[in-house]
């Protein structure tokens, strides 16, 4: 997001107000998507006044990983409130050693690496690092804190992590269809069936195996793998070139019927080679990842592989009908037929 515009599905500043204002729902969300402390460490959350933090993970030894929140549109307005909160981190390091401060942010900075003039361009992310330069050259107590920055991009990441559904729903009304959710509505269901549903009273409906496909549940991928492994046991086999050359056919006729057999040959070989991946990917199909676009493409490959040998075959077969009738059908002598010859023959 940038500039405070839309993030993916998610606006920042729609997000509802909490305790009087949208800025405390984003301190607050936020510190529910923090990352855990280190081990040993424990993590408090301050109010008003706050010295800087919004909360922070503290060591036995004192030393502090101190996090502030800014619900700001962009830079131009983050810039002099981070100020605020570095001078006062930095005035009471002597009552708690911040060695980390993190400033949490709804939008990305943008980041130009073109020239204006043949100047570079100066954008937002340029701007924070430079004031950040100037906070640890100027404000007491700042030169040794790490001062960094978790915008936008990196929120959302969090946010749409599995578990978060319920965040999404209360912070910003979205519904989110996560397993917990799927498992609720299955209970309601339940409930309103009571004792009318029994599974010998059970229909089977086309949608049960749609929806099987969509979960990617472990009788949709026993099914998948049936296919597969049915696909393979149907690669037709090829008899030899001896095997099917017409025993009369001519010199002139075998190098044709031979380019033949090489295509249909070739088609079937390459074809039982899509089909064995096919088998392969499809016994690697587990919950919630199939390759379904590659394995249609494969699939859709040996088909059309199929189709070019078998055609190749029925060309074969004309050869070959063509040459067997060749041989049994009876010349005069001279080559020629005459109203004499049919008599004789």
């Amino acid at each position: 997001m940038s500039g405070g515009g839309a993030t993916h599905a998610f606006d920042w500043f729609s997000i509802r107000s909490w305790a009087g204002s949208q800025d405390r729902a984003f301190e607050e969300l936020c510190f529910q998507l923090r990352g855990a402390a280190p081990p040993g460490w424990v993590t408090v959350k301050t109010a008003a006044p706050d010295g800087g933090v919004e909360w922070y993970d503290k060591a036995t030894d004192g030393r502090c990983h101190g996090h502030q929140v800014k619900f700001v549109h962009d830079v131009q307005r983050l810039l002099p409130l981070a100020g605020e909160s570095v001078a006062a981190v930095g005035r009471n390091r002597g009552v708690r050693n911040v060695v980390r401060l993190t400033f949490w942010v709804p939008f990305d900075l943008p980041d130009p690496a073109h020239k204006v003039k043949g100047k570079p361009v100066r954008g937002a992310r340029q701007r924070w690092n430079d004031e950040v330069a100037k906070w640890k050259r100027e404000l007491p107590g700042v030169g040794d804190i790490d001062i960094d920055l978790l915008d936008g991009g990196h929120l959302l990441e969090r946010l749409l992590e599995p578990g978060n559904e319920g965040r999404q729903w209360f912070f910003f009304e979205q519904r989110a269809l996560g397993l917990e959710w799927l498992r609720e509505r299955q209970r309601v269901a339940e409930n309103i069936a009571h004792d009318r549903y029994t599974p010998q009273h059970h229909v089977a409906l086309p949608i049960a195996s749609v929806i099987d496909g969509c979960a990617l549940s472990s009788t949709f991928r026993a099914r998948l793998e049936a296919c597969a492994q049915d696909l393979v046991d149907a690669m037709p086999g090829v008899p030899s070139l001896a095997r099917v050359l017409p025993a009369g056919l001519n010199e002139a006729g075998r190098a044709p019927f031979n380019e033949l057999y090489a295509q249909m040959s070739d088609g079937v070989a390459k074809a039982t080679e899509g089909a064995l991946e096919l088998l392969s990917v499809a016994r690697e199909v587990g919950p919630g990842w199939m390759p379904a676009s590659a394995m249609a493409a494969a699939a859709a490959q040996v088909a059309r592989l199929l189709s070019k040998a078998q055609e190749a075959g029925r060309q074969m077969q004309d050869v070959s009908n063509e040459a067997a009738h060749s041989a049994t059908t009876k010349r005069p002598p001279n080559g020629r037929w005459t109203k004499r010859s049919w008599r004789q023959y």
